[in-house]
């Protein structure tokens, strides 16, 4: 019989437990800095993946508010195209641009021509608080355009290529109170990808169709590239150079 065999057990040689416990304080001092270690790099990745689902429920939370403001997208009250001349306004059904019921029959006239936009009214309709009389309308890209307001409507003129258009808002309007949220995904760390930047010289233009049916050149600086499951991917973004953000636009099965 071999002396030794005495010292293994299930194929384990047990007598690596002899200077194990003749230095066990050592060990002992080593592994508690390991752990410790590990403990130290699990915190870490915990608090980083908590801060990063943070970040995504603050910004869904910014989403929400804004949507449920009385002058977010859930207000919106009707978008009206305008035609060359004179057009009547109100809730009649034979007026050009027909508003919600719950308005004036007869609201006034507003008059397109030559790039220029004014509105006559036949109600007492307000503007920057005062009653207003025929007045010039200041378009939305201007970045202040005119507000006009009757009761808890308010529209301005939009501007969207060789378009203009009314934007109505109701600050009442029952999409308001009806809203309860929106159907999202848990939020997953492992979609937190990093990207390469090639940018293209020179910068190219990309034509981007809208909900309006117009189209809108935006300036696209280059085309980022990732890798998910060992697939390699692409995205151009939106946007300039010298901008701090770029926008992407991207679709998949969920949305």
């Amino acid at each position: 019989m071999r002396p030794w065999i005495k010292g293994w057990i299930g194929g384990v040689d047990l007598s690596c437990l002899r200077p194990l416990c003749a230095t066990s304080r050592t060990h002992t001092r080593w592994l508690s800095l390991f752990c410790l270690f590990v403990m130290t790099c699990a915190g870490s990745c915990l608090a980083e993946e908590s801060a990063y689902v943070r970040e995504i429920d603050q910004w869904h939370a910014e989403r929400l508010a804004s949507l449920k403001k009385p002058t977010g997208w859930l207000s919106l009250a009707g978008l009206f195209w305008l035609k060359d001349g004179a057009q009547s306004v109100g809730s009649h059904t034979s007026s050009d641009v027909v508003f919600p019921s719950d308005m004036p029959e007869h609201l006034g006239v507003i008059t397109w021509q030559d790039g220029v936009v004014a509105f006559e009214p036949e109600k007492e309709v307000f503007s920057g608080g005062e009653a207003m009389r025929k007045q010039v309308l200041a378009v939305d890209t201007t970045g202040e355009p005119t507000v006009l307001t009757w009761g808890t409507y308010h529209w301005y003129v939009i501007v969207r290529g060789q378009q203009y258009g009314i934007r109505l808002r109701n600050t009442r309007h029952p999409n308001l109170d009806q809203f309860d949220g929106i159907d999202r995904f848990a939020v997953d760390g492992a979609w937190k990808l990093g990207a390469q930047f090639e940018a293209y010289d020179p910068p190219k233009t990309v034509e981007i169709p809208t909900v309006l049916g117009t189209i809108s050149s935006e300036i696209c600086p280059g085309r980022l590239l990732f890798e998910v499951d060992g697939r390699n991917y692409t995205l151009e973004p939106l946007g300039d150079m010298n901008e701090e953000e770029w926008f992407v636009i991207f679709g998949d099965e969920t949305n």
